[in-house]
């Protein structure tokens, strides 16, 4: 993807705790926090809200700025 941010997680990974866009291999994204080498995504199920751990990251990206304004 030209002009993208994504960065392969067998280069790098993000700092612990850091918040970021992750993809995985059948390409969908998700926001997920880095924790100790995994990915851990919250869903929200049923009206619960799940935490699972992201499979199969290729890649992920910092969070782009807050919108501004209304």
């Amino acid at each position: 993807m030209q002009g993208t941010n994504w960065v392969k997680v067998s280069e790098r990974l993000p700092e612990n705790g850091e918040q970021v866009l992750v993809v995985d291999i059948d390409g969908f994204i998700y926001l997920a926090t880095h924790e100790y080498c995994s990915f851990q995504i919250i869903t929200k199920e049923g009206g619960e809200l799940i935490e699972t751990v992201a499979r199969f990251v290729t890649h992920w990206m910092p969070l782009p700025p807050m919108p501004e304004g209304e």
